[in-house]
């Protein structure tokens, strides 16, 4: 169970930075060294259009769209 502290700390991430955090969490070392998983994981996400992997779109009256068009389909 993560607390409020926990994911606070995540806030500023970058969106690798954070999955690899929170891939860590499920994925022992004995199974992956953890800069192995920070290389797959960086690997995986270098080809998108955009810096951020995946853009959130604020729309009108409070909505917001995640747009996942931007990496390799």
């Amino acid at each position: 169970l993560l607390t409020t502290e926990q994911i606070e700390k995540w806030r500023d991430l970058s969106y690798c930075d954070l999955a690899h955090v929170i891939f860590s969490l499920y994925i022992p070392t004995s199974l992956i060294d953890s800069q192995e998983l920070k290389s797959l994981i960086e690997k995986s996400y270098k080809n998108f259009d955009t810096e951020q992997v995946v853009n959130i779109r604020k729309l009108k009256n409070g909505v917001h769209l995640l747009e996942l068009f931007h990496g390799p389909t």
